[in-house]
């Protein structure tokens, strides 16, 4: 016998005996209420925009409010320029705002050059949150920041008025997933002292939580709420756009148009309009509000109700007030209830038999007697999947073992590549002029860092450390060959600077990949002191001197050269210094100063020197052990994301033959 069917069962069954019924009362309902019901969602668009946005304005109104209350404030207690201690106080008072005002992100008063206080020039003392604390910042002391070149400062000095800025990404404060820093618009009112701009008054509101709602806000079924600053970027994502990638110019110039004359409107009215929306360019009712303070305007919202969803919308209300469609549903009810019986015995028995095959039972067999084509098909597909299941995991097993072999593999890789670098300390026990100590960790199993030290004569030692671009198999394989010619190139007798232009002819050659290798190569005479040095691209070393018996590590002033493989030909300029008794030598890669911790802030260079200095009066044994053991510290568990290699080196002079 044929199969019928599911899908043709239901029309033939429900819709063929309702057809008729709901249709006459839908067509008879529809002209005599569509105008009026979409009178009725015109005014509860409009009433939705008003609730919506009150957020805003509260926000809007307190930033404004707080700014006032800021400048009257500091007008009162700060009448001419002061010192360190009314720094102090402004912090203080700062502090408090942001304190008392939860919508508020971070406050700050921008200073002109000289004109708040004597100790700083530029003063800009900022408090923000920062997930659940308040932490503070000078910026006229942060690096590579000039806040008087920021639109938030300058705009409000030279035009002299309160304005709102463009949104913009802080470059202090994350959001609250920690990755991407935190969307912020900025409230700027100018501070005057005898008719001449001194500084602003500063309050950032965060839009993170506003924008993550406003995207996160269903109108109907697709609807959707965006709001946009005074030049029309999009303060929350739409559709495929994120906040602050489009502007509505590009995206709905017909809605650009409309919000030329939004500012016109009064402040708690509303606009509706009926165009194309961006997102989709789909007809749409499209409610416009602005969103301003004191006649400043800040942006504007717009609520989107796509017409095909409304006209759905008024389909149902039509269909509900219907009394002819209320008993129509009843007799569907009914109609449905009788059909679903007949059909759901076949699909029941094959829930059945599916539930046995997710319990584990891969070699039972799925049988129902149904008519229903849908249902047959169902059966043989089950079936099908029960037997594909049972490959997949004998396959899953297979590819569990060879990942395990490959995972051995590796770890034998690290093996060779540890024993390939010095690792007995101390390494010439007869050589007492030199104390060394060294360590390589890396990122991965193997990595492309490394270092290496060796006598190239009596009275020659040369030492190297090397940084291979990027990590695993493919660095390791580099840093092996850089090494092998390094050594072999040192071993002829030859001049840093020379070395290292006859590897880099070497390993420029054939470099397809484009891999490349920082190199710090020294030779140490060990009757003279004298070190002769070049570097290729690599991290300065650090060298603690002594000339007045008191040890301190500075970073090593070198000529600047270019990495190793890049391309050849290339002439090193080198580098010469004296070496006195007791000096210690100290190469790293950036591995350790750029560490980073959970927040990603790096370790940096200053730690590093510091740390250093703070262990000066230890063995070289002990000044690397230290240092790694900082590093580890400071790192709190993160992930290491670059080999950490560290090499010390301290020279004794050849007539303290005892010191080690």
């Amino acid at each position: 016998m044929r199969s019928i069917s599911l899908r043709t069962t239901m029309i033939l069954w429900i819709w063929g005996v309702t057809a008729l019924v709901f249709g006459l009362t839908i067509v008879a309902d529809f002209h005599f209420t569509k105008e009026k019901v979409e009178k009725f969602l015109e005014t509860s668009a409009t009433d939705k925009a008003q609730f919506y946005t009150k957020k805003f304005d509260l926000i809007f109104n307190e930033a404004a409010l707080v700014a006032k209350m800021m400048e009257i404030s500091f007008n009162r207690r700060y009448t001419g320029i002061g010192d360190k201690s009314q720094e102090e106080l402004l912090k203080e008072y700062l502090k408090l705002v942001l304190e008392a005002n939860p919508y508020i992100h971070s406050v700050s008063m921008a200073f002109e050059p000289g004109q708040f206080s004597t100790d700083s020039e530029k003063f800009s003392p900022i408090y923000f949150r920062q997930k659940d604390r308040i932490d503070y910042l000078q910026l006229g002391e942060k690096d590579n920041y000039n806040y008087l070149e920021k639109a938030w400062y300058f705009a409000a000095r030279d035009q002299q008025k309160t304005l709102w800025t463009e949104p913009y990404r802080s470059e202090v404060s994350l959001g609250k997933d920690g990755k991407e820093y935190m969307l912020l618009i900025t409230y700027s009112q100018p501070l005057f002292r005898d008719g001449k701009v001194i500084g602003v008054v500063v309050i950032d509101i965060s839009l993170d939580e506003i924008s993550q709602k406003l995207s996160e806000l269903k109108i109907l079924k697709s609807g959707y709420c965006v709001a946009m600053s005074n030049k029309g970027v999009l303060l929350n994502g739409i559709g495929n756009h994120k906040a602050l990638e489009k502007n509505i110019h590009e995206l709905s110039p017909e809605m650009a148009a409309e919000l030329k004359d939004l500012d016109k409107i009064a402040t708690s009215a509303c606009k509706f309009i009926r165009i194309n929306e961006p997102a989709g360019n789909r007809p749409a009712w499209i409610v416009l509000r602005p969103l301003r303070h004191a006649g400043i305007m800040a942006g504007s919202i717009a609520f989107v109700y796509p017409v095909e969803e409304i006209r759905g919308v008024i389909y149902d209300l039509q269909a509900e007030s219907s009394l002819l469609g209320f008993f129509g549903l009843i007799l569907m009810l009914i109609i449905v209830i009788t059909i679903s019986r007949s059909i759901a015995r076949p699909i029941c028995a094959l829930a059945h038999g599916v539930g046995k095959v997710a319990h584990g039972e891969l070699d039972h067999k799925i049988e129902v007697l149904s008519k229903i084509a849908e249902v047959t098909a169902m059966q043989s597909s089950f079936n099908k999947m029960s037997d594909d299941l049972k490959t997949y995991m004998r396959e899953l097993k297979e590819t569990v073992a060879a990942r395990e072999r490959i995972e051995n593999e590796l770890k034998i890789a690290h093996q060779i590549q540890a024993s390939m670098l010095p690792r007995i300390f101390p390494p010439f026990p007869d050589r007492k002029e030199i104390g060394i100590f060294g360590l390589m960790e890396p990122a991965k199993e193997v990595g492309g860092d490394f270092y290496d030290f060796f006598f190239i004569n009596p009275d020659k030692f040369c030492m190297v450390v090397a940084d291979v671009s990027g990590k695993g198999i493919a660095a390791a394989l580099f840093m092996v060959i850089t090494k092998t010619l390094l050594r072999t190139e040192a071993m002829n007798d030859l001049p840093p600077e020379e070395i290292l232009g006859r590897v880099n002819n070497m390993i420029s050659a054939d470099n397809d990949e484009l891999m490349f290798v920082t190199v710090f190569l020294a030779i140490l005479d060990t009757r003279t002191g004298e070190l002769s040095c070049a570097n290729a691209g690599h991290n300065p070393p650090l060298l603690s001197s002594a000339p007045d018996n008191t040890f301190s590590f500075e970073y090593l002033k070198l000529n600047k050269n270019v990495v190793l493989g890049v391309m050849p030909d290339i002439t090193f300029k080198p580098n010469s210094f004296k070496m006195r008794d007791g000096d210690v030598f100290f190469l790293y890669t950036d591995g350790v100063n750029e560490a980073m911790n959970v927040e990603s802030a790096q370790f940096t260079d200053k730690r590093l020197r510091d740390t250093l200095n703070a262990n000066c009066d230890k063995e070289v044994t002990s000044l690397v052990k230290e240092l790694r053991k900082e590093v580890a510290t400071f790192t709190n568990g993160a992930a290491q994301s670059d080999d950490i290699t560290m090499l010390a080196i301290k020279f004794n002079g050849p007539g303290n033959q005892n010191k080690s």
